[in-house]
Order: C-alpha cells, then structure tokens, then sequence
C-alpha cells in the first residue's frame, strides 16, 4: 500500500511588481510642478538672502600694520557676530588692507593673527546701518601665542564717507520714554529736526501720529521729501506720499540712521533718507511679552481743563505684544547643531486706541456782533462769511467789489472763495453774485 506520495516542488524567484497609481502623463505633470515649486521656493530663500546683505548694510575696512607703521600682508583677519556666533575670514592684500562688506548692524569682536606678531583681539566692534567704518589695527611684534586685547577706544570720527548722519541706537530706544509706538518719533531728539506737536502723538496710525513722515522737518527741509526704509524696503506711502506701510516698533526695531546730506547714491534723491533695522534672532532664544497701558484714571488734567471745571478726556491707550527670536533647530538633525547659520525673529503687537478729542476753546459773537455790529471787536479776531455782489467792467477788465467801509476799519479778515456765480447780462456790464465763505 502506497502511504506516501512525494510530489517535486517547483521555487520562482520574487519579483518586485511596480503599480503606478497615474498614467505617465499625470506623472510628468506632478513632477514638474514639484520641481517648479521647489525652485520657486529656493529664489525666494536666495532672494531674501540677498536682499538682507545688500539694503542696510554696512562695510568695516581698515589697515593692519606693525608699531613702525608699515603694512602686513597675509594677516588673518576673522570677525565675529557677537548675536549669531558667524565668522567671516579674510587676509590682508599686499598694501596691508582688508575689507568685510554686507555686514548685518549689530556688535562684532575681530582677531588678526600674522606669523612674528602677536595675536590682536578687539571686542564689541559696532557696526551701524548703512555705515562704512574704518578701522585699522596695529599688531605688536612677539610670539603667536601670546594675546593682545584692546579693550576701548576713542570716539569713532567719520572718516570714510562725507555723509551727514545720525544714529538712534537700540540703547536710546530702549531707555528713551516716548508717547505712541512708533520709533519715528525719536527723530525729535536729533539736531535740526522739528517734530510734531505732542498733541499729535498720542495715538498711531499708519499715516498719522508719530508716523507722519511728512510732519518731520529736518534742516528746513519739507517733510513731503522724507523717505523712510525699513530692512532696505521703501515703507512711504506712494499714494500720499505721507505715514509708513509698515510701523517701526520700538521693541522690533535694532536701530533707526538719519541720513541729510552727502549719502551714498544707492539711497535715492529724497532729501532726508531715515533707515530703520528690525532686530534678528541669535544663537540663544530670546524674546519678551508686555503691555504698553495709558488710560486717562492714571493721567492729569489739562490745566485750561481744570480751571474750566472740564473734565479730563477720556482716551484709552493699550498696546499688548511680545516678540521671540533665536536659532532654526530641526530636533533628530544636526542641522544648525552649533547654532550658527540659521535664526529666527518674530513679534506681534496688537492696538487698541479709544481717543477721546477732549474740549476745544471757540471764541462766540457779542451781542452786538450777534446784530452786525463790529465796532468793539479786535481787529483780526472776527471771521465774516459774506455774500456781495461783484461788477466786472468790459470796459476796464477789472474786478468793483463792494464792501461796506465800517467793515473795513475794523479789520475784520476776510476769506474770499468762488463758490457759485449767477450772471446777469446787461448792456456795458455784467452783474456778478457770488457765495464767497
């Protein structure tokens, strides 16, 4: 009896079976449009970049030489960002020069190393927007190895440019009191600037408060001829050529240059050119969270007010925000491990303004003034709208206007406007009647 049957086992190799889930048109289109999205995105991070390194700017040259004087060519030079931590090297030409162009505002510390001379170090180096500064650096004659640190110097004198400039420092912006949340407002505590009145101030808008650019008369200049930046970017509205696109936060911004005379020609031809600097992010996070609060229970009385037994208006001011800047770190990656190449730097600030206009001091008519009386009023001190009839002769061309004499001795101002004109025709003259107000 046959108990067991063996049948032969037949092995095929695996094969890897591809599905495609679109046909291979639909599949040249999603490629292509991945690879135009994908170079989309790459000109606008290169973009970006450039635009950063070309508009505010500044530029840090200088010479290096030895304590006789003379030139040292191949030193080292590195410098340092003290917020990112990025170094940038160059070596001096053969006149002992070196140059570092595209240089974000901010501190900077330099070390310059040379074979037969001691290594140099300058600490807190600032670099300003839109500046070119000059510094040269003298090595002493010894071992590598040993170290020389400078730790101050004198007031840095503009050498390099004949521009005529001003700068309001992240120091001054922090410690200076101002009224709205515009950094704009600063501009009043530099030589040769009228600012507007405080009144003015209280409230910001866009294209009013401490942003109307054109209320800012620097050096008699108009304001109309003001031209505001911010990051490099026109931020002046073009269609009233007046108030900012975008507010120059007093908590986001580095730094604010007033430029009047001599500037370089990359800045344009407006007459007073003011460069704003938003702050960026650094190697360490950072960041702040407030409330900017005015509300009038915490504010005085206008004195005219109080003598009037008017009360106080009753404006509401608050200003809530906050801001957070630091490195670009991918957890799981060691991209931006050292925390050098990469950063970030966000704020939001949101307004709330319930202004209250107050009181307005009017001057009222007399009771004689009331019945067309101005014999007892102050010459100047009276408005007058009117309605007279005009005389235009053909003959002489010239304009009869009739106005009552007692009128005139007071010296009441007079405002004249066309507003509407009815003519009457007539033989050698025509008889005009005018609204004027």
């Amino acid at each position: 009896m046959k108990l067991l049957e063996v049948f032969p086992l037949r092995v095929e190799k695996e094969r890897e079976v591809t599905i495609n889930m679109y046909p291979k048109s639909k599949r040249v289109i999603i490629n292509s449009m991945i690879r135009f999205l994908g170079a989309v995105i790459c000109l606008a991070v290169l973009a970006t970049a450039g635009l950063a390194q070309t508009t505010g700017s500044a530029t840090l040259r200088g010479s290096v030489k030895d304590p006789q004087g003379a030139i040292i060519r191949g030193a080292t030079v590195t410098l340092t960002s003290e917020r990112t931590k990025d170094e940038r090297k160059t070596t001096s030409s053969d006149d002992g020069t070196y140059v570092f162009s595209a240089l974000a505002p901010g501190d900077y510390s330099m070390k310059v190393e040379a074979p037969g001379f001691k290594t140099a170090e300058l600490p807190h180096i600032a670099v300003e927007t839109s500046s070119t500064r000059a510094l040269d650096i003298t090595a002493e004659v010894g071992a590598p190895t040993e170290t020389v640190t400078v730790t101050s110097g004198g007031a840095q004198l503009e050498t390099e440019t004949g521009a005529k400039e001003n700068t309001i420092s992240a120091a001054q912006i922090d410690n200076l009191s101002i009224i709205s949340r515009s950094s704009l407002e600063l501009l009043r505590i530099l030589p040769g600037v009228v600012a507007p009145d405080n009144t003015s101030l209280e409230s910001i808008a866009f294209g009013g408060g401490a942003n109307a650019n054109s209320q800012y008369h620097v050096n008699g200049l108009r304001g109309e001829q003001n031209n505001v930046t911010i990051d490099g970017s026109r931020m002046i509205d073009i269609g009233s050529n007046n108030g900012t696109i975008i507010t120059a936060n007093p908590d986001m911004v580095q730094e604010v240059k007033v430029q009047t005379s001599n500037y370089a020609a990359e800045h344009g031809t407006s007459a007073v050119q003011i460069s704003a600097t938003t702050k960026g992010g650094s190697s360490s996070f950072h960041g702040s969270v407030y409330d900017y609060i005015r509300n009038y229970k915490f504010q005085a009385n206008d004195r005219s007010n109080s003598i009037n037994n008017v009360v106080r208006p009753k404006s509401k001011y608050n200003y809530p925000g906050g801001n957070i800047g630091g490195p670009i770190i991918f957890p799981g990656t060691n991209f931006n491990k050292n925390r050098d190449k990469l950063f970030f730097f966000v704020g939001y600030e949101r307004y709330y303004q319930q202004v209250d206009e107050g009181s307005n001091k009017f001057r009222v008519p007399t009771l004689k003034e009331r019945v067309g009386d101005f014999s007892e009023s102050a010459p100047g001190s009276i408005f007058v709208p009117l309605i007279v009839p005009l005389m235009v002769s053909l003959a002489s061309q010239t304009l009869i206007m009739p106005i009552p004499l007692q009128l005139m001795e007071t010296g009441i101002q007079f405002q004249w406007m066309l507003h509407q004109v009815i003519i009457f025709r007539a033989a050698r003259t025509q008889r005009v009647l005018a609204l004027l107000y």
